[in-house]
């Protein structure tokens, strides 16, 4: 049984794949315009809205990129509230446009580029015998809308040593949980996990499927690594097309998406059943 994700991006105009992405900030590099250009919304200076999960790496992309993007802290919801609204260029999400969502965004005209990527890294532990509940499509699209905070992370297929890696290199940097110990993701955060193994689900077995984790998500390598199950924390990247044609935007995106890759690098994890990223 499958449930099918209930905000994918269905592979409408708004929707890209990370070649094609990549391939339109890419071409922005070349253009030699300031970084003070003007974006087509009308603003002076192009604006970022990133969740509290991404904010740091969307502040440190702006760094790298040496852009002039202001980055603004907003809960995904809100943001895409104000993306739809023309208020930000850009917003680096922790979850995918809801159909509501894609259908404001269409109402006010806005063109946009998304799509999805693997931003960091955790293990699952789990109690023994412990099992999880598939949720269903409303019950995964009522947790997305909430106005709080919120993370989505996908079960790692295979690599289970990069993402220790990833964490060791985490705990070096001390930029989460404290080194040696585990630190589980924020408690005011409503975390949702999209998995594909057959023997987590005690209701709608097999397929792909999202469950609540609980307090199982541990950030750093404390404890036995290959007996956990390695996951990865998911951002959604969307961008106003036009904003994507002016520099700043452009670098901004490019320098992000470098960021997120130095950290864990290409990995395979379990993807939505329908609809490209």
């Amino acid at each position: 049984m499958t449930e099918r994700e209930p905000a994918a991006d269905d592979g409408g105009p708004g929707s890209v794949s990370r070649r094609d992405f990549l391939l339109t900030t890419g071409t922005v590099a070349g253009a030699g315009l300031s970084t003070a250009a003007v974006t087509g919304r009308g603003a002076a200076a192009p604006t970022v809205a990133a969740s509290p999960a991404e904010h740091a790496a969307a502040r440190d992309a702006v760094k790298r990129a040496d852009a002039a993007v202001a980055v603004e802290r907003a809960e995904t919801t809100d943001g895409l509230e104000r993306f739809a609204a023309g208020e930000v260029d850009a917003l680096v999400g922790s979850r995918p446009m809801l159909p509501s969502e894609r259908a404001r965004v269409a109402d006010e005209g806005v063109d946009y580029r998304g799509r999805e990527i693997v931003s960091g890294a955790a293990v699952l532990r789990p109690p023994e015998s412990s099992w999880v509940e598939c949720l269903s499509p409303s019950g995964i699209a009522g947790t997305w809308a909430g106005d709080g905070p919120v993370e989505t992370w996908a079960e790692v297929d295979s690599g289970v040593s990069r993402i220790a890696g990833a964490l060791t290199r985490t705990v070096e940097r001390g930029s989460e949980g404290p080194p040696g110990g585990e630190a589980s993701s924020a408690p005011s955060a409503d975390v949702l996990v999209r998995g594909s193994r057959a023997y987590q689900y005690a209701v709608g077995a097999g397929g792909v499927g999202y469950y609540e984790p609980g307090d199982w998500l541990v950030r750093t390598t404390a404890g036995d690594v290959d007996s956990a199950t390695p996951v990865v924390r998911l951002a959604y990247l969307y961008a106003d097309r036009d904003a994507l044609s002016r520099s700043t935007v452009g670098e901004f995106a490019r320098a992000y998406e470098r960021r997120v890759a130095e950290g864990i690098g290409d990995v395979t994890y379990a993807e939505r059943p329908f609809g490209p990223a």
